[in-house]
Protein backbone atom coordinates (compact mmCIF):
# COMPACT_ATOMS: atom_id res chain seq x y z
CA UNK A 1 0.00 0.00 0.00
CA UNK A 2 3.11 2.12 0.18
CA UNK A 3 2.99 2.25 -3.86
CA UNK A 4 0.91 5.94 -4.96
CA UNK A 5 -1.41 3.59 -6.95
CA UNK A 6 -2.71 2.07 -4.06
CA UNK A 7 -3.11 4.95 -2.42
CA UNK A 8 -6.87 4.75 -2.26
CA UNK A 9 -6.60 1.30 -0.34
CA UNK A 10 -4.81 2.34 2.87
CA UNK A 11 -8.34 2.78 4.11
CA UNK A 12 -8.18 -1.01 4.47
CA UNK A 13 -5.24 -0.08 7.07
CA UNK A 14 -7.22 0.32 10.23
CA UNK A 15 -9.01 -2.70 9.76
CA UNK A 16 -5.78 -5.03 8.64
CA UNK A 17 -3.98 -3.36 12.11
CA UNK A 18 -6.70 -3.85 14.50
CA UNK A 19 -7.72 -6.89 13.18
CA UNK A 20 -4.12 -8.12 14.12
CA UNK A 21 -3.74 -6.63 17.36
CA UNK A 22 -6.79 -8.79 18.18
CA UNK A 23 -5.47 -12.15 16.76
CA UNK A 24 -2.49 -11.24 18.78
CA UNK A 25 -4.21 -10.88 22.05
CA UNK A 26 -5.64 -14.21 21.80
CA UNK A 27 -3.24 -16.07 20.49
CA UNK A 28 -0.87 -15.31 22.97
CA UNK A 29 -3.18 -16.27 25.95
CA UNK A 30 -4.57 -19.38 24.80
CA UNK A 31 -1.66 -21.46 25.80
CA UNK A 32 -1.44 -20.87 29.91
CA UNK A 33 -5.78 -21.21 29.72
CA UNK A 34 -6.25 -23.77 31.68
CA UNK A 35 -2.86 -24.27 33.78
CA UNK A 36 -1.27 -23.10 37.05
CA UNK A 37 1.80 -20.94 36.54
CA UNK A 38 3.73 -24.50 36.89
CA UNK A 39 2.27 -25.61 33.72
CA UNK A 40 -0.09 -28.19 35.55
CA UNK A 41 -3.50 -28.64 34.98
CA UNK A 42 -6.26 -26.35 36.93
CA UNK A 43 -8.95 -28.15 38.84
CA UNK A 44 -12.32 -29.34 35.96
CA UNK A 45 -14.44 -26.48 37.39
CA UNK A 46 -11.66 -23.91 36.54
CA UNK A 47 -10.80 -25.28 33.39
CA UNK A 48 -14.62 -25.27 31.88
CA UNK A 49 -14.84 -21.65 33.45
CA UNK A 50 -11.10 -20.70 31.60
CA UNK A 51 -12.82 -22.40 28.45
CA UNK A 52 -15.70 -20.19 28.72
CA UNK A 53 -13.97 -17.03 29.12
CA UNK A 54 -11.88 -18.07 26.04
CA UNK A 55 -14.54 -18.71 23.64
CA UNK A 56 -16.49 -15.46 25.04
CA UNK A 57 -13.56 -13.78 24.44
CA UNK A 58 -12.68 -14.65 20.97
CA UNK A 59 -16.85 -14.20 19.92
CA UNK A 60 -15.91 -10.72 21.02
CA UNK A 61 -12.68 -10.04 19.23
CA UNK A 62 -14.59 -11.74 15.50
CA UNK A 63 -17.77 -9.31 16.51
CA UNK A 64 -15.25 -6.40 16.81
CA UNK A 65 -13.74 -7.68 13.50
CA UNK A 66 -17.03 -7.92 11.86
CA UNK A 67 -18.22 -4.57 12.93
CA UNK A 68 -14.87 -3.15 11.74
CA UNK A 69 -14.61 -4.52 8.42
CA UNK A 70 -18.40 -3.73 7.48
CA UNK A 71 -18.53 -0.82 8.77
CA UNK A 72 -15.60 -0.08 5.87
CA UNK A 73 -17.33 -1.45 3.47
CA UNK A 74 -20.87 0.81 4.00
CA UNK A 75 -18.36 3.97 4.37
CA UNK A 76 -15.84 3.71 1.62
CA UNK A 77 -16.82 0.68 -0.10
CA UNK A 78 -17.22 2.81 -3.54
CA UNK A 79 -14.14 4.38 -3.19
CA UNK A 80 -12.46 1.48 -3.19
CA UNK A 81 -14.04 0.01 -6.52
CA UNK A 82 -16.78 -1.97 -5.20
CA UNK A 83 -20.53 -1.90 -5.97
CA UNK A 84 -23.31 -1.87 -3.58
CA UNK A 85 -23.83 -5.64 -4.90
CA UNK A 86 -20.10 -6.37 -4.10
CA UNK A 87 -20.47 -5.13 -0.48
CA UNK A 88 -23.60 -7.07 0.16
CA UNK A 89 -21.42 -10.20 -0.72
CA UNK A 90 -18.89 -9.03 1.03
CA UNK A 91 -20.86 -9.46 4.26
CA UNK A 92 -22.43 -12.06 3.28
CA UNK A 93 -19.41 -14.31 3.33
CA UNK A 94 -18.05 -12.88 6.25
CA UNK A 95 -21.41 -13.81 7.91
CA UNK A 96 -20.98 -17.71 6.47
CA UNK A 97 -17.44 -18.10 7.55
CA UNK A 98 -17.86 -16.97 11.31
CA UNK A 99 -21.17 -19.45 11.29
CA UNK A 100 -19.39 -22.63 9.50
CA UNK A 101 -15.98 -22.10 11.51
CA UNK A 102 -16.30 -20.89 14.41
CA UNK A 103 -20.53 -21.53 15.26
CA UNK A 104 -19.52 -25.10 14.76
CA UNK A 105 -16.72 -24.98 17.44
CA UNK A 106 -18.97 -23.70 19.74
CA UNK A 107 -21.50 -26.50 19.10
CA UNK A 108 -18.64 -29.09 20.10
CA UNK A 109 -17.53 -27.25 22.96
CA UNK A 110 -18.80 -29.86 25.58
CA UNK A 111 -16.77 -32.54 23.69
CA UNK A 112 -13.22 -33.94 24.15
CA UNK A 113 -10.95 -33.15 27.51
CA UNK A 114 -10.26 -29.32 28.15
CA UNK A 115 -7.37 -29.31 26.06
CA UNK A 116 -8.58 -30.97 22.94
CA UNK A 117 -11.55 -28.28 23.31
CA UNK A 118 -9.35 -25.66 23.73
CA UNK A 119 -6.87 -25.87 20.72
CA UNK A 120 -9.61 -26.84 18.31
CA UNK A 121 -11.62 -23.48 19.26
CA UNK A 122 -8.31 -21.73 18.51
CA UNK A 123 -8.08 -23.46 15.55
CA UNK A 124 -11.28 -22.78 14.40
CA UNK A 125 -10.59 -19.03 15.35
CA UNK A 126 -7.03 -19.02 13.36
CA UNK A 127 -8.90 -20.75 10.37
CA UNK A 128 -12.25 -17.79 10.21
CA UNK A 129 -9.56 -14.61 11.10
CA UNK A 130 -7.25 -15.35 8.49
CA UNK A 131 -11.01 -16.16 5.69
CA UNK A 132 -12.16 -12.90 7.11
CA UNK A 133 -8.59 -11.25 6.55
CA UNK A 134 -7.53 -12.49 2.99
CA UNK A 135 -11.01 -11.20 1.68
CA UNK A 136 -10.04 -7.69 3.33
CA UNK A 137 -7.09 -7.47 1.49
CA UNK A 138 -8.67 -9.46 -1.64
CA UNK A 139 -10.07 -5.88 -1.98
CA UNK A 140 -6.86 -4.40 -2.72
CA UNK A 141 -5.36 -7.31 -4.35
CA UNK A 142 -3.32 -8.52 -1.83
CA UNK A 143 -2.52 -11.65 -0.12
CA UNK A 144 -2.31 -12.68 3.64
CA UNK A 145 0.90 -14.27 4.29
CA UNK A 146 0.25 -16.79 7.55
CA UNK A 147 3.55 -15.98 9.71
CA UNK A 148 2.02 -15.84 13.53
CA UNK A 149 3.32 -18.98 15.05
CA UNK A 150 0.93 -21.04 17.96
CA UNK A 151 -1.44 -22.66 16.92
CA UNK A 152 -0.25 -23.92 13.91
CA UNK A 153 2.35 -25.97 15.38
CA UNK A 154 3.15 -27.50 18.58
CA UNK A 155 5.59 -30.41 19.59
CA UNK A 156 3.68 -33.94 20.75
CA UNK A 157 5.12 -37.17 22.20
CA UNK A 158 4.98 -39.61 19.30
CA UNK A 159 6.29 -42.41 21.26
CA UNK A 160 4.23 -42.55 24.73
CA UNK A 161 5.72 -43.39 28.24
CA UNK A 162 3.56 -44.38 30.98
CA UNK A 163 4.27 -44.59 34.79
CA UNK A 164 8.06 -45.07 34.25
CA UNK A 165 10.39 -45.82 37.48
CA UNK A 166 12.72 -43.96 39.17
CA UNK A 167 16.34 -44.55 37.38
CA UNK A 168 15.00 -46.23 34.43
CA UNK A 169 16.16 -44.82 31.49
CA UNK A 170 13.49 -43.67 28.48
CA UNK A 171 13.57 -43.63 24.77
CA UNK A 172 11.08 -42.00 23.53
CA UNK A 173 10.25 -39.66 19.91
CA UNK A 174 9.36 -36.35 19.93
CA UNK A 175 7.02 -35.03 16.67
CA UNK A 176 6.22 -31.83 15.45
CA UNK A 177 2.63 -31.33 14.33
CA UNK A 178 1.24 -28.81 11.85
CA UNK A 179 -2.15 -27.31 11.10
CA UNK A 180 -0.25 -25.84 8.06
CA UNK A 181 2.02 -26.63 5.68
CA UNK A 182 3.27 -23.28 4.76
CA UNK A 183 5.71 -22.86 7.94
CA UNK A 184 9.08 -25.38 7.48
CA UNK A 185 9.85 -27.76 10.33
CA UNK A 186 13.62 -27.00 9.60
CA UNK A 187 12.87 -23.67 11.02
CA UNK A 188 11.85 -25.15 14.32
CA UNK A 189 13.88 -26.17 17.27
CA UNK A 190 12.98 -27.69 20.85
CA UNK A 191 14.36 -27.37 23.80
CA UNK A 192 12.70 -29.81 26.07
CA UNK A 193 14.30 -29.83 30.01
CA UNK A 194 17.65 -27.97 28.53
CA UNK A 195 18.31 -30.10 25.48
CA UNK A 196 18.06 -28.78 21.83
CA UNK A 197 16.35 -30.68 19.48
CA UNK A 198 16.29 -29.91 15.77
CA UNK A 199 13.75 -32.46 13.42
CA UNK A 200 16.44 -34.51 11.38
CA UNK A 201 13.61 -35.54 8.89
CA UNK A 202 10.38 -33.77 6.65
CA UNK A 203 7.87 -35.39 9.51
CA UNK A 204 9.36 -33.42 12.32
CA UNK A 205 10.38 -36.41 14.41
CA UNK A 206 13.13 -36.25 17.25
CA UNK A 207 15.00 -38.67 19.11
CA UNK A 208 15.03 -37.68 22.77
CA UNK A 209 16.10 -40.41 25.92
CA UNK A 210 16.23 -38.95 29.46
CA UNK A 211 16.22 -40.65 32.63
CA UNK A 212 13.36 -39.47 36.10
CA UNK A 213 14.77 -39.01 38.96
CA UNK A 214 11.82 -38.09 41.44
CA UNK A 215 8.98 -40.29 42.25
CA UNK A 216 5.16 -38.62 41.77
CA UNK A 217 3.54 -36.66 39.02
CA UNK A 218 6.50 -35.01 36.29
CA UNK A 219 6.63 -32.80 33.78
CA UNK A 220 8.52 -32.83 30.18
CA UNK A 221 8.93 -29.02 29.45
CA UNK A 222 9.11 -28.60 25.65
CA UNK A 223 9.93 -24.66 24.33
CA UNK A 224 9.14 -24.52 20.65
CA UNK A 225 11.19 -22.11 18.69
CA UNK A 226 10.28 -20.85 15.20
CA UNK A 227 12.80 -18.36 13.16
CA UNK A 228 10.81 -16.63 10.67
CA UNK A 229 12.93 -16.74 7.60
CA UNK A 230 12.59 -13.50 6.41
CA UNK A 231 12.73 -11.26 9.65
CA UNK A 232 15.18 -13.56 11.41
CA UNK A 233 12.52 -12.61 14.33
CA UNK A 234 11.98 -15.66 16.55
CA UNK A 235 9.04 -16.81 18.23
CA UNK A 236 8.58 -19.26 21.25
CA UNK A 237 5.85 -21.18 22.96
CA UNK A 238 6.36 -23.81 25.75
CA UNK A 239 4.23 -26.82 26.20
CA UNK A 240 4.37 -29.62 28.94
CA UNK A 241 3.74 -33.38 28.75
CA UNK A 242 2.86 -34.44 32.11
CA UNK A 243 3.54 -38.23 33.45
CA UNK A 244 3.64 -39.86 36.57
CA UNK A 245 6.96 -41.84 37.82
CA UNK A 246 6.73 -44.45 39.99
Amino acid sequence: LREPSKGKFRILLPVITSANEGFKGIINRFQVIGCDRWGAPLPVDEQANALRQLSNDIALDLSMFQSAYFNMLNEHGKEVDLRDEDVEEAKERARNFLQEGFGKSLDNLMSGNHFQRRDLLILAYVQVHERILQDVVDIAGGKVIACHFGPKQYPFIAESFENPRVGEPINTYLGIGTYDDELDIHHLRVVVNGDTLRANNRFGMMQYSFTPRHKGDQALEMEMLYENPLTGEVFSRKYYHNYFVR
